[in-house]
């Protein structure tokens, strides 16, 4: 039979191994087929395999081609690397303040892992216990380094492995494809390296055409001379992993993408199923072939239906839903049998793919049940196994397909299989269900404001203090910031605090005009175009404003509203305003179109102590998504002027003269703390000592400086003459607080 002398050739050829392959040309689709000499079980890769990373000796290396999503082993590690952080802030107030510092921890590590044997073209995305770590963009979702080394026969060490084991003795996994992680944050996977699987891009394009893969296949069986340009068709992706036989390998492939082998001239050739006829044979022929007595000239022999699967499903590695096991079936809707057969393929297929695969699969089981055996003339001895002949006796025609030839006394006797025309393509549907799939959000750059407003409450403020509204500046992740200082500009941050509550904050879109400071603002209206349009600003009555609520920062000046019209997403119409709240009515006047709006919120809006030797200096904050990195840091240079430490304006500034022309003036000092009048007494001072300056000026210039302990101060007559050459009918005055600290507080102006 020439099935057998094929087998033969195939073990001269190549050896013992070649003769596996070379059993496989020959009986190309006897037992593949029909299995009528033996049955026998082929198990390739199992799915499971494929996903969860080891870090053992002796595994072995899988071969990835196309591109395939697979864990890896673990071949190198520094450990673990522990960081320890202190974040100080001082608690508590005059007498009682407090430094608290909090330590904590955090834990990175270093490691390669070795991905395939194979060389690869690049690598995709990266899941770390499941969830997305690298996008396709290359974007990580936590802090640290990847780098791919793609199996080069000559790649060098990484330079971590040089830096940790030295130059000399560092490996550099030369033929193996693997990646570097460096310094990989670890604080998302309970402090220990996640269990990692990757998609890698073994071949250009991320798919190889299935006579690629068919040949480097061949060749790891040590067959060269292979001829596999009639395969068509492209593989997304396929895995060879653990032990296995490439017989197996092929014989997998062979009945996925339904081909076969044959040798011819020492050459192993591989050819589609369903090819054109070769051979027009008519039934005259046949006639003319001498049987046995009583036995027909063409036998037709074929298979039991029971016999017969009726559903065959495909198990696959689904594309489209992040390399997920897929399984997808075929049925026949009539018949008797109730077979049911699984295919586990570790190909990635979409599931259309996997569909039209199964129904492949099934239809060739029916299409080719029938085994037929006749005789033919010497003349047609040049036929072998995988030709394709068109048989016609009478009014019966069968296309078939030669499986075995064997030379007799009267000619050849064949038996082949038949196959009919070869099918056309079906358009099949298939679902896989929903799947949301994962994708990383960019970290958004956070967007800080300032502001150098007095206490926004009547707790004691014993410190030089900014007000910092942090939020994201764009569309993206944005889990939190820290915000830094630098006094020079350059060096080492320091950081000041951080914060994982957005602040609500905007623009005005319209010049709000100067407005009463002693009694509502019920004429002026303020536009504000929120910087997020999924804020909101709500409506608070009079008694829960006078309480405190819907306090707000504009341009420096702190007012208060009660109503908050949305007239369109994002842009609100602010009325009913207070204005000049917490000392702030010298800010009243001035506002500009776009000047910056913050909501108050005392989760939201961040306290930034400063030292008193920061006031009157230019200093540079800047505010660190987490996540990012401290050169990622865009500064702003802001002065202080630390108006949380000056003294409020004096208020009912008064002046009276006497017969002799002195001028009394005379005022009433606010406190920048515990202000309310709970018990008809005088507001708390406030600072360390009572102290003030009182300007008088002329034609806007300072001509002569009062000071007094009291709020009282006489502007004798002989002073008026010696500035003014005679006693003024008005005088202009600027009158300030003093504190022990900062100095000035905010002037009171009157003309008396």
């Amino acid at each position: 039979m020439a099935t057998l002398l094929l087998s033969a050739v195939g073990t001269m050829i190549a050896g013992p191994f070649g003769g596996i392959a070379g059993a496989l040309a020959g009986r190309s689709v006897d037992a593949y087929l029909f299995g009528s000499h033996s049955s026998r079980t082929v198990e390739g890769a199992r799915l499971s395999d494929l996903s969860v990373q080891t870090a053992s000796y002796g595994e072995a290396v899988p071969l990835v081609f196309g591109t395939m999503r697979l864990s890896g082993n673990l071949i190198w590690s520094a450990g673990l690397s522990e960081t320890r952080h202190e974040d100080s802030e001082t608690v508590g107030g005059k007498g009682s303040s407090q430094t608290v510092t909090t330590v904590s921890y955090t834990y990175s590590a270093s490691f390669a892992v070795g991905l395939s044997a194979r060389q690869v073209s690049s690598i995709g995305r990266i899941w770390a216990d499941g969830k997305l770590l690298r996008d396709a963009g290359g974007q990580v979702a936590t802090g640290g380094k990847v780098r791919l080394y793609t199996g080069l026969a000559d790649q060098d060490p990484d330079p971590l492995l040089e830096a940790e084991d030295g130059l000399d003795n560092a490996t550099a996994f030369r033929g193996l494809a693997y990646v570097m992680f460096e310094d990989l944050e670890l604080a998302e996977y309970a402090n220990r390296i996640p269990n990692l699987t990757f998609e890698i891009i073994a071949d250009e394009g991320g798919t190889l055409p299935l006579a690629k893969l068919v040949e480097e296949v061949c060749e790891l069986a040590g067959l060269s001379q292979v001829e596999a340009t009639g395969l068509d068709g492209e593989v997304n992706g396929y895995v060879l992993s653990g032990q296995f036989r490439p017989r197996d390998v092929l014989e997998d492939l062979a009945e996925l993408y339904d081909f076969d082998m044959v040798e011819q001239d020492g050459v192993l050739i591989c050819r589609s199923l369903g090819r054109d006829v070769e051979e027009e044979i008519t039934g005259e022929v046949l006639l003319r072939t001498e049987s046995g007595e009583g036995q027909a000239p063409l036998q037709i022999v074929r298979a039991q239906e029971l016999d017969l699967p009726r559903e065959i499903a495909v198990s696959y590695l689904d594309s489209g839903r992040d390399y997920q096991t897929g399984l997808q079936r075929a049925f026949r809707q009539t018949g008797r049998s109730e077979v049911a057969e699984q295919k586990f393929a570790p190909l990635v297929l979409t599931s259309v793919e996997a569909k039209t695969q199964a129904e492949a699969l099934l239809d060739n089981r029916w299409r080719r049940r029938e085994k037929l055996s006749f005789d033919l003339p010497p003349g047609y001895c040049h036929l072998s196994p995988g030709d394709v002949v068109h048989l016609s006796r009478g009014n019966s025609n069968y296309t078939v397909m030669i499986l075995e030839t064997e030379l007799s006394g009267q000619g050849l006797h064949c038996l082949a299989v038949r196959d009919g025309e070869s099918l056309p393509v079906r358009e099949v549907a298939a679902e896989t269900g929903g799947f949301p799939g994962q994708q990383i959000v960019p970290l958004a750059d956070s967007r800080l404001l300032l502001v150098d407003v007095p206490a926004l409450d009547d707790e004691e403020q014993q410190a030089v203090c900014l007000l910092a509204a942090v939020n994201a500046d764009a569309a993206g992740y944005w889990p939190g910031a820290a915000l830094y200082l630098s006094r020079d500009g350059s060096g080492s941050p320091d950081k000041l605090a951080s914060s994982a509550m957005p602040a609500v904050t905007g623009v005005t879109e319209n010049k709000l005009a100067p407005g009463p400071a002693c009694f509502p603002d019920q004429a002026s209206r303020l536009l504000v175009r929120l910087d997020h349009a999924a804020d909101v600003l709500e409506n608070r009555t009079w008694p829960d404003v006078l309480n405190g609520a819907n306090l707000a920062i504009i341009g420096g000046e702190v007012i208060q509203f009660t109503s908050a019209s949305l007239m369109e997403p994002g842009l609100y119409e602010l009325s009913g305003l207070l204005r000049g709240r917490r000392g702030t009515e010298d800010r009243i006047a001035g506002h500009e179109i776009g000047a910056p709006f913050i909501l108050v919120s005392r989760t939201s809006l961040v306290p930034l102590q400063l030292l008193l030797s920061d006031m009157g200096q230019e200093l540079s904050f800047g505010a660190r998504t987490f996540g990012q990195s401290l050169e990622d840091i865009q500064y702003q240079v802001r002065t202080v002027e630390g108006r949380s430490l000056k003294p409020f304006s004096p208020v009912h500034v008064r002046g009276t003269r006497d017969s002799l022309g002195n001028l009394d003036i005379n005022w009433i000092r606010r406190s920048r703390f515990g202000g309310a009048w709970r018990d008809g007494q005088d507001v708390p001072l406030g600072e360390a000592f009572e102290k003030y300056a009182v300007e008088i000026l002329k034609n806007g210039d300072v001509i002569r400086t009062l000071e007094c302990g009291d709020p009282r101060v006489i502007y004798e007559a002989g002073q008026q003459l010696a500035d003014f050459g005679e006693i003024p009918a008005e005088i202009s005055t600027r009158i300030y607080q003093i504190s022990d600290k900062a100095g000035r507080g905010i002037p009171a102006e009157a003309t008396l």
